[in-house]
């Protein structure tokens, strides 16, 4: 209903009741205003917490003559308060006296009309910007007397819900008018002024509820007895630390964590994240999942999920986040059952990790807390120094392992994180001793770096001779000149000239041949090391190509000349040499010193440029150049001055182990560089003050060995923040995520105004999984000779097959809680195929609690094969007055059968061959190599041809057949008689009979035709 409406509504009923009395208008100033018995909340200085504070506020009239009605509409700020009651005080004559907190009684007389009389916080007028909340309308009935001077309409009851921090600003609870209406008896409105009414509400002192946490439960999954192979489930819970309800404060927008397990006991099959819709229920877009993975193979399900929607309320309460379905896989023997974990961790990142050496040493790893260490690597510096201030256990072994939680003060930003030990191995701290050293050093300008087999990797050769600025197009027959070196020129023991082009060499001598100047770092040639090659020979377009550049045999210093012969009666030098660097004709070559290891020449040689100039196809021409040698340096090379660490390439426990003999040790070098992975070739005990000899790739270094230390490697765990030292959850650690919808607006840890969503603070309670367990006590295990799973190991499992005359070993373990019975007398019973007992036999058990007897299974003469088929033992004991048993069964069989031999056709000719197919198969489990082997005779008895098979037969289901198909392949000679033939198919175990191979199945024969076509 439209106010405007409503307005009208009120005025003609006053007009109807004007009809009664006529009333005499006063002129006088009408107020509508609020009385609170408080006249504010909280305290600036103190801040106290008002939440929950009760006051109350009346509307009243005051100064007003001749009132026929009202309506009144108002509202307040539901961000801070909500009503609990009101009181409506009408008429006067019912609210005679002052109605607290106002000091006016009721209003209006006698008898009175209800117009309207709504209260709803969510209420609102269509068309306007602030809302009604309450809604209060009276009039007088006709004959009433009207109402003059001041008065209450209603009082109003209101609980303080909500109240700002102190890291926002004061508020202000106002009570404010929508629309007021106050009406005389003509009916005309009466003129008044309404007055809201303004409460300020201070801010009170913040304290952080408790944090969010992430609990699995239940707490405890105890398996019980015969369990395998059944499901569980557990939840992750999304709560509070204190373990209530999470606090809408934390405005939790998502969560990403990992929840590991022993993936040996149980396994993961199934995630189902927000499965009650608890989280989504308060996201506009509900919940958006955005990682769900299982990982058995290393025990961990990953979960990532988040809020989504352009508007969300803050998550408050006990939410269901996550259900995991488990599978059990492993049951334990005996009791009690062991216990695993089943845990949640942040996934780490590899973002910030140290490799860290111990200062003091090979320290006590029971007690590693007040240790210092040294970061070796990665670190901005060498020699970042960290204080290991607190360790936490995780697995409980009682000493620093992987796993473990450290607590480290950087002290170079004096910051304190969270690491995780990654690897414990050890470090030796190193100083690199003299050495000597042979480096090969070419002749070479800047832009040529190849020299036949070496490679130029050191520093440039420098002539002296005046056209190596000017590129004169000849070079310079005399390689001398300056030149530096990669180690001291006081480490030099010598230097050799190796010319190349004639394979000779020579030791040259100071002062003679060089000059050292050990202050300019520079040795300087004093004579020439180059050789003349003399008629170097080529054919133009068919050796030394490309035609453009063809190469020359060595690296040359200078070119005098070049001879040719075209083959057309004209030979000649060619044109070249001094003058003609990159000229156009006549000149022909010329020598770049840039290139070296060629002639050069692009009108002549090269034919793209044809003309007059160019040397055709086939022209012969020889070139006279020197080659410039290379140098040995022999050194004995000053050492490295830098400290050198190598990491021990194994397990901590190994590392320790070395001190005897670390010959075919691995030490990789942390610092002063990391990728050199090091042999060790010395066999000196590794102590402090002794060497140890190591190569890396035929370099051959001695070390000084002067500190043995523990070495760790650690990776830093996320913190809730880094940004401000000694505010809340500085460092904390993070041990999942749980991320924060962004809260711009704070300005304290640990939003500090940033405009993203964060990491907040959290727990984890973990829980624990007992495995299945077997019930054990009495037990006897009837087990044979076989290996498991072939031997019947288990209660009533059965064994593999036993062929003819084989001898039967079977076996009774006797325990109690695996605990060997001894000196039991064991009862087997054998059964045959037709459920006669065979034979009866008993024996004692021995000090492992096992009783063994002994039978060979029959092979009558008239019926050898009566006995084939399953048979049962039984072996009974008393333990402790209880009868016990178990129960075995096994075939009796040919270790394999002949099903059917084939051939197609069954008549060949002279010099045809034809194969034989055998069909076989065993009720072997275990595998046994059987030669199948195949004989022709011809009508005479004289066999013409013989082959075999090697075939594996087993793999078979107890008691079932494993079948299989073979060929074997024969020919008819010419010499064989026609007539019927026939073949003779044999099955014998493991090889021919003169390496003791044996018939197992009977002879198998078949005819066929040999035709005299």
């Amino acid at each position: 209903m439209h106010l405007k409406k409503v307005t009208t509504l009120l005025l003609a009923l006053f007009l109807g009741f004007s009809i009664v009395a006529l009333p005499t208008v006063f002129a006088q100033t009408t107020i509508i205003k609020c009385y609170s018995d408080v006249t504010d909340l909280g305290n600036p200085v103190t801040k106290p917490d008002v939440v929950g504070t009760t006051f109350s506020v009346a509307v009243v009239v005051e100064d007003v003559n001749e009132l026929y009605g009202f309506d009144i509409q108002f509202n307040w700020t539901t961000q801070w308060v909500t009503y609990t009651g009101y009181t409506n005080t009408v008429p006067v004559e019912s609210y005679p006296g002052a109605q607290p907190p106002s000091p006016h009684a009721g209003i209006l007389h006698q008898d009175i009309f209800l117009i309207k009389n709504v209260v709803d916080e969510s209420a609102s007028i269509p068309g306007s910007e602030t809302g009604t909340m309450a809604w209060i309308g009276y009039a007088i009935l006709p004959g009433a007397s009207l109402f003059n001077g001041s008065g209450t309409i209603t009082v109003f009851d209101f609980v303080v819900t909500n109240q700002p921090y102190d890291y926002e600003d004061n508020a202000t609870i106002v009570i404010q008018f929508v629309k007021t209406t106050l009406s005389d008896s003509v009916p005309t409105p009466i003129t008044h002024t309404a007055f809201d009414l303004e409460i300020p509400l201070y801010t009170r002192s913040f304290t952080y509820p408790a944090s969010p946490m992430l609990k699995v439960t239940p707490e405890n999954i105890a398996a019980t007895s015969d369990c395998v192979c059944k499901n569980f489930t557990v939840d992750v819970m999304l709560m509070g630390a204190d373990g209530f309800d999470l606090s809408a404060f934390w405005d939790v927008a998502g969560s990403d964590f990992q929840l590991n397990f022993n993936s040996t006991v149980i396994e993961a099959v199934d995630i189902e994240i927000d499965p009650d819709g608890d989280f989504a229920a308060f996201w506009y877009d509900g919940t958006y999942t955005l990682l769900k993975e299982i990982n058995n193979a290393e025990g961990y399900v990953r979960v990532a999920f988040i809020g989504m929607g352009a508007t969300h309320s803050a998550v408050f309460g006990t939410i269901r986040v996550a259900t995991i379905t488990f599978h059990m896989i492993y049951e334990h023997v005996g009791y009690p059952p062991p216990t695993s974990a089943i845990y949640l961790e942040n996934p780490l990142e590899r973002d910030i990790w140290y490799i860290l050496d111990a200062e003091g040493g090979i320290i006590n790893l029971s007690a590693p807390v007040t240790t210092d260490w040294l970061a070796l690597f990665p670190t901005a510096r060498y020699g970042l120094g960290f204080d290991l201030t607190d360790w936490t256990d995780e697995d409980g072994d009682g000493q620093l392992s992987v796993g473990d939680q450290i607590y480290l003060l950087n002290n170079d930003t004096l910051k304190w994180h969270d690491y995780y030990v990654d690897r414990i191995t050890g470090t030796l701290q190193l100083t690199q001793q003299p050495f000597p050293c042979l480096d090969d050093y070419l002749w070479a300008t800047d832009s040529w770096t190849d020299y036949g087999a070496f490679t130029y990797s050191g520093l440039t050769g420098r002539t002296t001779a005046p056209f190596y600025g000017v590129f004169d197009g000849q070079g310079h027959a005399d390689w001398t000149g300056n030149f530096s070196l990669d180690y001291p020129f006081t480490s030099v023991t010598s230097v050799t000239a190796n010319f190349v082009g004639n394979g000779t060499s020579k030791v040259l001598t100071e002062g003679v041949d060089y000059k050292v100047y050990a202050a300019e770092d520079k040795i300087d040639l004093l004579t020439p090391v180059d050789v003349d090659i003399i008629n170097e020979f080529y054919v133009a377009g068919v050796n030394g190509t490309p035609a453009g550049w063809p190469a020359i045999e060595y690296v040359a210093t200078s070119i005098p000349s070049v001879y040719v012969d075209f083959l057309n009666g004209t030979e000649r030098y060619a044109i070249g040499g001094f003058g003609c660097f990159e000229s156009p004709p006549p000149c022909e070559w010329w020598y770049e010193p840039d290139y070296p290891n060629e002639l050069e020449g692009w009108w002549a040689l090269d034919f793209g440029y044809p003309g007059l100039e160019a040397w055709p196809v086939g022209t012969y021409y020889w070139i006279n150049y020197t080659a410039g040698s290379y140098l040995t340096i022999d050194y004995n090379a000053e050492p490295d001055p830098r400290p050198y660490y190598v990491e021990f390439e194994g397990t901590y426990e190994d590392f320790l182990a070395l001190t005897g003999d670390p010959n075919c040790t691995y030490w990789h070098e942390v610092y002063p560089t990391y990728s050199n992975t090091w042999h060790c070739t010395s066999t000196d005990p590794i102590v402090v003050s002794n060497y140890m000899t190591l190569e890396l790739n035929g370099m051959i270094r001695d070390y000084h060995i002067d500190a043995i230390s523990t070495d760790i490697e650690v990776i830093q765990k996320p913190c809730v923040q880094a940004i401000v030292p000694g505010e809340k959850y500085y460092t904390d650690p993070i041990y999942v995520d749980i991320a924060g919808y962004p809260h711009p607006e704070r300005a304290m840890s640990p939003w500090f105004n940033r405009t993203y969503g964060i990491p907040l603070p959290n727990e984890v309670e973990d829980a624990t999984y007992t495995s299945c367990y077997k019930v054990l006590g009495r037990q006897i295990d009837l087990y044979c000779g076989y290996p498991e799973p072939f031997g019947g190991q288990g209660p009533n499992v059965p064994q593999d097959m036993f062929w003819p005359q084989k001898e039967v070993c079977l076996f009774a373990n006797v325990t109690y809680n695996l605990w060997p019975e001894q000196n039991k007398d064991v009862a087997f019973q054998v059964i045959d195929p037709y459920g006669d007992t065979y034979v009866l036999l008993c024996n004692r058990t021995d000090d492992f609690g096992v009783a063994r007897i002994c039978f060979r299974l029959p092979w009558m003469c008239d019926d050898p094969e009566y006995y084939f088929g399953e048979w049962t033992v039984i072996a009974t004991v008393d333990v402790a007055c209880e009868h016990i048993n178990d129960t075995m069964t096994f075939k009796y069989d040919y270790m394999v059968h002949i099903w059917k031999v084939t051939v197609d056709p069954t008549s060949y000719a002279h010099g045809e061959c034809f194969n034989v197919t055998i069909d076989y198969g065993s009720t072997a489990m275990q595998y046994y190599q059987i030669l199948i082997a195949v004989s022709g005779l011809d009508e005479t008895g004289v066999p013409f041809d013989f082959g075999y098979v090697w075939v594996c037969v087993g793999g078979a289901e107890y008691c079932t057949y494993e079948n299989g198909t073979v060929t074997v392949t024969l020919c008819i000679p010419k010499w064989a008689r026609a007539g019927k033939a026939t073949i003779h198919v044999n099955a014998l175990w493991y090889d021919l009979p003169q390496f003791g191979g044996v018939q197992q199945y009977p002879l198998v024969t078949f005819d066929i035709t040999i035709t005299a076509d």
